[in-house]
């Protein structure tokens, strides 16, 4: 590789991820309630710091935690990770687009 192709190429990488946020930023303001459900459970999910979240986790030892998740015995754990959509209100829905200034 020559020397003009090994500086230019970090350009090219700088503009691919500008470019890339750009359209996920614009994106982002097309997202529908679904989705926007989905990023929260993935975020929870994110946050949690145990093995076992939610009953369709897999545990460290290859099955799923079903009845052994947090979400099963709240009184367990410090963390209550949201597992699923339909626990997730409108309200909840509304507030990350605020948060996130999606109209």
């Amino acid at each position: 590789m020559k020397l003009q192709e090994f500086v230019f190429l970090p350009k090219i990488i700088f503009l691919s991820t500008c470019i890339g946020l750009y359209s996920l930023k614009v994106n982002a303001q097309m997202l529908c309630d679904d989705e926007i459900r989905a990023i929260i459970i993935e975020n929870s999910l994110n946050a949690y710091t145990g093995l076992c979240p939610c009953p369709y986790s897999i545990h460290w030892d290859g099955q799923k935690c079903g009845r052994r998740s947090a979400y099963i015995h709240p009184k367990n754990y410090h963390q209550i990770p949201i597992c699923y959509p339909d626990y997730i209100s409108d309200e909840m829905v509304q507030s990350f687009r605020d948060l996130h200034h999606l109209s």
